[in-house]
């Protein structure tokens, strides 16, 4: 049962990786979590685990890429819920693959997930940001957007898109209390390999994943963190990678 007092957030990309982190370490301090995800069973398995702990919380099984169902869960949120403090944005894929290879569906595949979605996500929150003059947005890009990684050129031009979409969100919203945040980390220890389809690549980002990644936790930890900051300080941009990974 949801407390008055107890703060909501809204976890995208949920049953994995920095999504799965951050929704079950919000619910150990204190937040009503909901997360959304395609993945049905994994988000039982973590709603189980949580209220064994005592802890709320709610799951929604969604194909983000579908703007229909996407649109009809936010509207059954926003029902339910009628307030967000936090949302995290970080649903993504990966599938590296070369220009030269045109993969077309893989492209618009991984267009409509970081990008579209991510937008339609901004147009369910930030109304409900405005109405209350209150509510931090977090969005998970990644390191990619700001240098050359073999294989990657669409995927660093939707996290450059979602970083330029957020620098004009603070810019917009700078006469409110809303808070927006990009998390851009290096090499993380996620599945996030498992989205390419090119075995070179593949196993490549599966052996940088395994061997040099941070841990998702640690990123949870952070965004907790920065949640907590004063209301009239906000860290707009952020980028956390591993020790030996330089920039």
């Amino acid at each position: 049962m949801k407390n008055k007092k107890q703060p909501i957030a809204l976890v995208i990309g949920s049953s994995s990786g920095i999504g799965r982190a951050t929704l079950t370490y919000l619910a150990e301090k204190n937040f009503l979590v909901i997360g959304i995800s395609r993945n049905i069973l994994e988000m039982q398995k973590i709603q189980d685990m949580l209220e064994k702990k005592g802890q709320a919380c709610y799951y929604y099984s969604c194909d983000i890429t579908d703007t229909n169902v996407l649109l009809s869960t936010f509207e059954s949120i926003h029902k339910r819920f009628k307030k967000i403090d936090l949302f995290v944005f970080s649903a993504g894929i990966m599938p590296l693959s070369l220009l030269r290879d045109g993969k077309i569906e893989e492209w618009n595949n991984m267009i409509n997930t970081n990008l579209t979605a991510f937008l339609h996500s901004i147009n369910f929150v930030l109304p409900i940001f405005r109405k209350y003059n209150h509510g931090h947005f977090f969005s998970i890009s990644s390191t990619a957007s700001e240098k050359i990684c073999n294989g990657a050129g669409v995927y660093a031009a939707t996290k450059s898109a979602m970083n330029c979409i957020m620098k004009h969100l603070n810019f917009e919203e700078k006469d409110t209390q809303i808070k927006f945040t990009t998390i851009s980390p290096g090499t993380v220890n996620t599945n996030l390999y498992k989205s390419i389809s090119e075995i070179k690549f593949r196993n490549e980002a599966f052996q940088r994943e395994r061997n040099e990644g941070i841990e998702p936790i640690d990123i949870a930890k952070i965004i907790f963190f920065l949640y907590q900051q004063t209301k009239n300080t906000v860290v707009s941009e952020l980028k956390i990678t591993p020790v030996n990974q330089g920039l």
